[in-house]
């Protein structure tokens, strides 16, 4: 039924269609999973992503059939036209990670810590505050123990700053590399991810925003809150999250090249080289971006 509402040509021309579409899937996937509940032994968490996952999957992976069969088609231009070979997919995938962003962090602030008679945020992003913390502590605890030290020298302090650069790189690398495999083994694996990231920044932006506006209520704390920390995360996010999108739409093509052709075929090997520079394009992303949020960037 999505494909008949919006076809992978319609969302390449118009890609604010996926804004609406992310958000809409994304919050009936929302209310579906606490529906479902009581009835099925998982976290609501985690069925509201598989809900949303299952809903996009199919018009995505028709999208990618279409960037495939672009490269097909193009295969004997110039390599170096690989960008504008894909940039309307890479338009596509940002724009619903917009929209998913916006639904998971107008969610998170929107309901009630707990509830039983509708969902709470509580339960709906229990997976997203326990990865937050987890990443937090990943990266920085080391450097957080050697700055409470009040003896601590400048080369020492250089030296632990650069080892949280270096963790942080390694994280952010470890997302692309998992986008990835994940899009080219799994094919739904990369929609996956892009909606996991997406929850997780989303409940990100939710907890800085209730804590600055939270005198405003839930919805004037959105209003206000989301903009600001949307664009106050952008300097960094914007590189890291199109590095994972770049490396998702990489899977995908090479899964589908895969599917349609055979390993000695001239076109597969095109497609190939295709998805390299995109790889390559990822991971030159990951370190700008972990660069800006490391040395630049205090949230």
């Amino acid at each position: 039924m999505l494909e008949s509402i919006i076809s992978p040509r319609t969302a390449e021309r118009n890609p604010w269609d996926m804004v609406v579409l992310g958000f809409a899937v994304s919050s009936l996937a929302i209310w579906i999973a606490f529906l479902l509940a009581p009835y099925i032994p998982a976290e609501q968490s985690m069925l509201s992503l598989a809900i949303t996952v299952i809903v996009l999957a199919p018009l995505l992976h028709r999208i990618l059939v279409v960037e495939e069969e672009k490269d097909e088609s193009e295969m004997n231009t110039s390599p170096l036209g690989f960008v504008t070979r894909h940039i309307d997919v890479i338009s596509v995938y940002a724009f619903l990670f917009v929209g998913l962003l916006a639904s998971f962090s107008f969610w998170y602030m929107m309901l009630p810590a707990d509830s039983n008679t509708i969902p709470s945020s509580s339960d709906t992003f229990s997976l997203q505050e326990s990865a937050i913390v987890g990443v937090q502590q990943q990266i920085s605890g080391k450097a957080m123990s050697t700055a409470a030290e009040e003896a601590i020298c400048e080369a020492e302090e250089a030296a632990a700053r650069a080892e949280t650069f270096n963790r942080l790189t390694a994280n952010n690398i470890k997302v692309m590399i998992f986008c990835f495999l994940a899009s080219f083994l799994f094919g739904a694996g990369g929609v996956w991810l892009l909606t996991w990231n997406a929850s997780v920044w989303g409940v990100h932006i939710g907890v800085l925003a209730k804590a600055t506006f939270g005198h405003m209520g839930s919805f004037g704390a959105y209003c206000a809150g989301f903009p600001m920390y949307s664009l106050s995360l952008a300097l960094w996010a914007i590189p890291e999250g199109l590095a994972y999108i770049v490396a998702a739409i990489a899977g995908g093509i090479v899964s589908v090249a895969v599917s349609r052709h055979h390993f000695k075929s001239e076109r597969f090997w095109f497609t190939l080289m295709d998805a390299g520079f995109l790889l390559l394009i990822s991971f030159s992303l990951v370190i700008v971006g972990a660069y800006i949020e490391h040395f630049f960037v205090k949230v």
